[in-house]
């Protein structure tokens, strides 16, 4: 377990729990999750950058999207990240989030291949807020 995530049980998915003291940070570990299901992260080195920029309805919808981004960056560039930052704001009763993130080519000489994420999913999705505390649940169709 990382100290922003971590992997709940389920039955045939991958099901993680991301939190931080911000609705940014959680996406950040979000993500880094995602990649965490993919491979050794710690191997990742920053040697790319790639700008992402999503408007979504709502904010579940924004996490959707978001996580259906990072698959199809790394299925169309075999880009793999881990360091994310990530901003979102609410504007026009739409949903913005604005992100960089850093990481490298995927080489499978060097990036072990753990367990393969066809698709983000709504199944299990929750947005939880708390005082100073934000965490995302969702499930990663394996």
């Amino acid at each position: 377990m990382n100290d922003g995530y971590k992997f709940l049980d389920h039955k045939s998915d991958v099901y993680i729990e991301a939190c931080g003291r911000s609705l940014q940070e959680a996406f950040e570990q979000a993500g880094r999750a995602v990649f965490d299901t993919m491979t050794d992260i710690s191997k990742i080195e920053f040697k790319t950058m790639h700008k992402i920029s999503i408007q979504s309805e709502d904010l579940k919808s924004l996490l959707y999207d978001y996580l259906d981004e990072l698959l199809f960056i790394f299925d169309t560039e075999m880009l793999l990240f881990k360091e994310f930052k990530i901003e979102i704001e609410n504007k026009n009763g739409s949903y913005f989030l604005h992100g960089v993130l850093k990481g490298e080519k995927y080489n499978p000489d060097k990036h072990i291949s753990k367990v393969g994420i066809k698709a983000a999913t709504y199944s299990l999705m929750e947005i939880i807020t708390d005082k100073n505390k934000f965490c995302l649940r969702f499930v990663m169709d394996i």
